[in-house]
């Protein structure tokens, strides 16, 4: 369940939905409000929609962003998602003080977003955020410029939203409650991806029942440098 994994080659999966989380891709909630932006709605909207589908469990899978609300879904909502795949994903900051940092950090590239949105410069922005050293392999992919002009039909002001209330710095610390999470976790990160392998691996050390696959030639962004391994892993681990 994550915007972006559309048409992973070599997956022979039963049936699977690909959701666009607010504010990305074609997702529009039907009011402005902000708190709807948040984790806990977003995970409840999710958990809602999945179970309109289909009643029962259901196992999730996300990228990073995507990745942070299905931890949060696992913490939450074990008996209704008692398989959960997370790939290049945190399960958010312990320290009040380190949390605080981030959402400043966020409301500033929240601003940038929205000034962007005035002046015509989103384009500008989603080249400097690709430049940043946890994309540092992305941009020499053959599909990164593809993955770039998909990138750029998103609304800058609807991300921003996203940014403030979705961020890293909202979420809550998951730790304590994926240690107690009674369903299968996997967990998956890129062999090139430092900052998330030692993220990952803590996850790992404090959750005994947690599988974690390392993706090989891959950084960050697993599901574009590597779809073929990341296939194969929800394969073995969704059916």
């Amino acid at each position: 369940m994550v915007e972006g994994w559309k048409g992973l080659p070599g997956a022979h999966l039963p049936a699977v939905y690909a959701l666009d989380l607010p504010a990305h891709g074609d997702t529009r909630l039907f009011e402005d409000c902000p708190a709807d932006y948040g984790m806990a709605a977003t995970a409840q909207g999710v958990k809602q929609w999945t179970q309109k589908v289909q009643p029962g469990p259901w196992a999730i899978a996300g990228y990073s962003m995507g990745g942070r609300l299905a931890l949060y879904i696992a913490a939450n909502f074990a008996e209704y998602f008692p398989v959960t795949v997370a790939i290049a994903a945190s399960p958010g900051l312990a320290s009040k003080k380190d949390r605080q940092a981030r959402q400043t950090l966020d409301s500033q590239r929240a601003h940038t977003l929205e000034q962007c949105a005035e002046d015509g410069t989103f384009g500008d922005f989603l080249a400097r955020w690709y430049q940043m050293p946890l994309f540092s392999n992305l941009a020499k992919h053959p599909s990164f410029g593809t993955m770039l002009r998909r990138r750029r039909r998103n609304n800058p002001n609807l991300l921003a939203s996203s940014l403030r209330h979705l961020g890293l710095g909202q979420q809550p610390f998951l730790l304590p409650g994926l240690a107690n999470y009674s369903g299968t976790l996997h967990l998956a990160v890129g062999d090139r991806d430092s900052k998330f392998m030692a993220i990952n691996q803590a996850i790992a050390h404090h959750c005994p029942g947690a599988q974690l696959t390392v993706i090989p030639n891959s950084g960050h962004t697993v599901p574009l440098e590597n779809p073929i391994a990341l296939a194969r892993l929800l394969t073995k681990a969704l059916i």
